[in-house]
């Protein structure tokens, strides 16, 4: 037969570096999340955004004036370039590195941001707000989407029934959500990062007056604690029980367990000694400011 035939990427006669290469340049359908307005699938450029990654150009401060809570881990500095720069080297098409983990130097991710707290606190909109006055200062932005929806889909318990099951399969989900979106973007925002759903648990476990399993609880903590090492900045939205629950969505009108879910997440953030910063519930113009500059700072 005259020709070579053409093959898939995943052929096995195609050299492991080559399908590597291929894999890479395929650009992924699949969306990050639930599809919301604002995200970005995964190998999919961001409109808004340059095609290219930053590489961190020092540490700098986390924001302060968010409210109280522990201070965020730092970055190591890495020398690299910026536009214009004249140190460190490049990637192929002059692509931007991304943020180098502190607790594990082999990784290059983007700039994280994650936020967590009781349900209609606020925490998609002041995700939504950051996306969009990012973008608008030219930096690519994928935003992960909150899974309880999905969950419900796949016949999985959410909220006062929440189980180890459901649990575990949101942050494994999450996890893996996030993953995705690091090498196509500069920064992922995180809508109820992973300790979300363990606080989450445990306020479902006291609502229904029940105890855990000591070693599946260990397993989802262990689990949570490591991956919430890449998240930059952890953000902890306040509840005020005076404003209403939004409509937008269907919502658990338990107030008691609302407030389970709130005292939870903080808790879960303080045993697994996660640093955060606490989001108010009022005017966040100022807190939107401080976060779009420490993240541009890191980019």
């Amino acid at each position: 037969m005259a020709g070579s035939p053409q093959r898939a990427d995943h052929d096995v006669r195609d050299p492991p570096r080559a399908r590597d290469h291929q894999r890479r340049r395929r650009p992924c359908a699949a969306l990050v999340g639930s599809g919301r307005p604002g995200e970005v699938a995964p190998g999919r450029p961001d409109p808004g955004g340059p095609q290219r990654f930053r590489r961190i150009q020092g540490a700098h401060q986390p924001p302060s004036g968010l409210g109280a809570g522990a201070r965020t881990r730092l970055a190591a500095a890495r020398p690299g370039r910026r536009h214009g720069g004249a140190t460190g080297d490049r990637y192929p098409g002059d692509r931007r590195r991304p943020v180098v983990s502190t607790a594990h130097p082999e990784v290059d991710r983007p700039v994280t941001v994650g936020i967590v707290g009781a349900h209609s606190t606020g925490k998609t909109t002041f995700l939504a707000q950051l996306a969009s006055a990012l973008r608008r200062q030219d930096v690519q932005v994928a935003t992960v989407a909150d899974l309880g929806e999905q969950a419900q889909h796949h016949g999985l318990p959410i909220l006062h029934a929440h189980t180890w099951t459901s649990t575990f399969w949101i942050v494994t989900r999450g996890i893996s959500n996030e993953l995705g979106t690091w090498p196509h973007t500069e920064v992922v925002l995180v809508d109820r990062a992973v300790p979300d759903a363990l606080g989450y648990y445990r306020a479902a476990l006291a609502y229904r007056d029940e105890q855990a399993d000591p070693h599946l609880t260990s397993q989802l903590e262990t689990l949570v604690r490591n991956h919430s090492r890449h998240y930059d900045l952890l953000l902890r939205s306040e509840l005020d029980d005076t404003i209403p629950l939004g409509t937008a969505k269907p919502r658990d009108q338990d107030q008691r367990f609302r407030q389970l879910a709130d005292h939870h997440v903080a808790r879960v953030l303080t045993d697994l000694e996660l640093p955060h910063q606490l989001l108010p519930s009022g005017d966040r113009e100022e807190a939107l400011k401080r976060t779009v500059e420490y993240v541009t700072g890191r980019l």
